[in-house]
């Protein structure tokens, strides 16, 4: 079976030659299975691992590409990053959460929203194509409506808004829903959906 036939026939629980097998890693990692296995490309490291891929797809941003290990320092949502080691690895942690002292649903009109417009539909599909060309499966893009809320407001905020400030948790969340389902069915209506699942 083919990395992609092997995701597909677990996820609709059919028989598979052997359990799938993915891999997420940091880049200090992945630097390390590229030198390992002589190969530059990524997903051509994770097939000569005999790695059965799910590859992200996120339409990129102002000419930067969704990567959860690299925000370019602050996330399209507004949100800053700062750089975390962790022995050997390092990641990427949000902090000062941009809308932590909103209070009022008025106040989020301000805000210096992403634009629909700003998205790489075509370097997505370019990416899906690449990871169809592997045999790999895809996932996304989607939507982390409560995720992006807590970036943007801070988790203590976040989870407090669901008691205390419902009315704004709201106002927000349908923001971000109004800015994040564009993209998705902007980049779904630009591909053969046939094809890109069957």
């Amino acid at each position: 079976m083919t990395p992609r036939e092997r995701i597909l026939a677990t996820l609709n629980r059919q028989p598979v030659d052997r359990t799938p097998v993915d891999l997420w890693c940091t880049p200090e990692v992945l630097e390390t299975l590229k030198t390992y296995t002589g190969q530059v490309d990524e997903l051509a490291v994770y097939q000569a691992l005999g790695i059965d891929k799910i590859v992200w797809i996120f339409p990129g941003y102002k000419g930067r590409y969704f990567d959860p290990n690299d925000s370019g320092e602050i996330t399209l949502w507004g949100v800053p990053t700062q750089m975390i080691k962790a022995g050997l690895a390092t990641y990427q942690e949000y902090i000062n959460p941009p809308i932590a002292g909103f209070d009022s649903p008025a106040q989020l009109a301000d805000y210096p929203w992403p634009h629909p417009d700003h998205f790489d539909y075509a370097g997505a599909k370019a990416l899906a194509d690449k990871a169809r060309s592997y045999d790999f499966a895809t996932i996304g893009p989607w939507i982390s409506h409560f995720e992006i809320y807590c970036q943007m407001r801070g988790l203590e905020n976040a989870l407090m808004d669901t008691l205390a400030n419902p009315d704004f948790l709201e106002a927000a969340i349908e923001q971000i829903d109004a800015i994040a389902g564009t993209p998705v069915e902007n980049f779904l209506s630009m591909i053969n959906t046939v094809k890109f699942t069957k």
